[in-house]
């Protein structure tokens, strides 16, 4: 664990069922730290990004700070193939390249937001938490909400939805990561 400015950081590593190894942030206040109990929130970056998203601008405007300060436990997740979560079983992301990043919407939905998520739960002892998502992050809820959606709201006790996408069609990506 990690202190600063007041707060205390945590990093986890999560592994999905497909072989991903995934890592979760953690921002908590002094109280949090301390062993209260608090809700828990856990947010989502969208395309192309990290983590690192709701903690820019520290600590004024900062939505991951604003929200621990109101007294949250705050978890931060990272969707497989971002600088924090570049790791898998069995595939090399710079040998295996193609094969390492041939996933959607459909993958994060189906694991990478449930591996979070349950290690979250179980982490924290919580029942349910609130889920934000940014863009890519509404997209794997949605996935996951088709998909399975009583498991879903067995876990989740509000879905916050910013800037929600859905569908993209017409959009293609020529991106090294």
């Amino acid at each position: 664990m990690v202190e600063e400015n007041g707060f205390k950081f945590e990093s986890h590593e999560v592994e999905t069922e497909d072989g991903y190894f995934l890592t979760v942030f953690r921002v908590m206040n002094a109280d949090v730290a301390a062993g209260k109990k608090a809700p828990v929130v856990f947010m989502q970056h969208g395309l192309m990004d990290t983590a690192d998203t709701w903690i820019m601008n520290f600590p004024e405007k900062a939505p991951g700070f604003m929200i621990a300060n109101a007294g949250y436990d705050v978890w931060f997740g990272n969707n497989r193939g971002n600088s924090y979560s570049n790791k898998h079983k069995t595939l090399d992301p710079v040998k295996d390249e193609e094969k390492f990043h041939d996933y959607g919407f459909k993958e994060l939905g189906l694991y990478d937001m449930p591996a979070q998520i349950d290690m979250v739960l179980e982490k924290t002892g919580a029942e349910t938490v609130t889920y934000f998502g940014h863009s890519q992050g509404t997209s794997q809820m949605f996935y996951a909400l088709a998909k399975d959606e009583a498991s879903v709201m067995s876990k989740i006790n509000l879905f916050v939805a910013c800037a929600p996408v859905a569908l993209m069609n017409g959009v293609t990506f020529d991106v090294k990561i």
